[in-house]
C-alpha cells in the first residue's frame, strides 16, 4: 500500500548551503556538496518506494537550472512541493520545477489520519498555526522541531519538518501523526499553567523531541528562559509528574545553547 511522507529543506545541489551563513555542518557532516545530495537522496530512497508520495514543505533544490532536473529525477516516489521561498523565485525556476513534481503550491492543507486538517506552509506563521491549529512547516532549518503559539486564547503548534531535524531523511505519516499527538498532548497540559512560558517560548526557540530508544522526552530551549536554572528543574520535575505514563518513562530539559 502507497505511503506517504514528508520533508522540508533538503536543498539538493545547493553550493552555497555549506556556507557559514547557512548550514556549514551538512558539508562538515556529507564531505561536501556531492556528498550531501548522494545522502540525502540516497536516505530518500532507502524509505520511499515509487508508489509512494513525499510532500515537501519548501526548497527542495538550487543551483543553476539546468543541474536540478537529474538530482530532483534520482528522487522515488511522487514529489508535492508545497514550494519554499527558494522554489518561487525567479519564475523561470518555478516553471521548471513546477514540471518535476506532481503538484506546486505556495501551500496546502491535507488531512493528518486521527488529527484533522493541518497546514503545509514552508515558513513558520504564528497566525496560521493559529488559525488552522497545527502547521507543518520547514524553513528554520536546526532551529527547532516544534513550536507552540498563542493568541487570545486560541492556540497553535508549528512542527518543523526539515532534513536538518528528521536525521536527514523524509518524516513516515505516521511518525509525523506520533509527533503532533505528542505536541498536542504537552500543549494542553502546560497552557494555564505557570510553565506555559516557558515550554511555549513564543519568541525564541524550543524543541521536544522523543527518543524512543532511551524512552526520553527531550525538551531544549534557547535563551532567555534557560538562564534561569531553577525554572528548567522546577519544570523538569513537573513535566515529570504529569507527563510519566505506560509509554514514556522520564524527561530532559536543557538549554539548547550549550548543546
Amino acid at each position: 500500500m502507497p505511503k506517504i511522507f514528508y520533508t522540508s529543506d533538503p536543498h539538493l545541489n545547493h553550493a552555497k548551503i555549506g556556507e557559514p551563513d547557512y548550514e556549514p555542518r551538512r558539508f562538515e557532516t556529507f564531505g561536501g556538496l556531492d556528498g550531501m545530495n548522494d545522502a540525502l537522496i540516497s536516505n530518500w530512497n532507502a524509505i520511499v518506494s515509487q508508489e509512494d508520495t513525499v510532500r515537501v514543505v519548501g526548497d527542495l533544490a538550487m543551483g543553476l537550472h539546468e543541474n536540478i532536473p537529474p538530482v530532483v529525477q534520482r528522487l522515488n516516489g511522487k514529489v508535492e512541493l508545497i514550494s519554499g521561498n527558494h522554489d518561487f523565485r525567479p519564475k523561470s525556476k518555478r516553471n521548471m520545477l513546477s514540471k518535476l513534481v506532481a503538484e506546486f503550491v505556495r501551500e496546502k492543507v491535507v488531512d493528518l489520519p486521527g488529527i484533522g486538517p493541518v497546514l503545509l506552509k514552508h515558513t513558520p506563521s504564528e497566525e496560521k498555526a493559529i488559525e488552522y491549529g497545527i502547521q507543518i512547516c520547514g524553513h528554520v532549518h536546526h532551529w527547532w522541531t516544534e513550536r507552540f503559539v498563542e493568541s487570545n486564547g486560541k492556540f497553535g503548534i508549528m512542527v518543523n519538518v526539515g532534513v536538518d531535524v528528521r536525521n536527514w531523511k523524509p518524516v513516515p505519516e505516521e511518525k509525523l501523526i506520533e509527533i503532533v499527538n505528542r505536541a498536542i498532548k504537552l500543549q494542553k497540559l502546560m497552557s494555564g499553567t505557570k510553565f506555559w512560558k516557558v515550554i511555549q517560548n513564543r519568541s525564541e526557540g524550543v524543541t521536544i523531541t522523543h527518543d524512543k530508544e532511551s524512552d526520553v522526552i527531550k525538551i531544549r530551549m534557547l535563551p532567555p528562559y534557560p538562564t534561569l536554572k531553577s525554572k528548567i528543574d522546577e519544570t523538569s520535575a513537573w513535566l515529570a509528574t504529569n507527563l510519566k505514563n505506560d509509554e514514556v518513562e522520564s524527561f530532559e530539559i536543557s538549554n539548547w545553547s550549550k548543546q
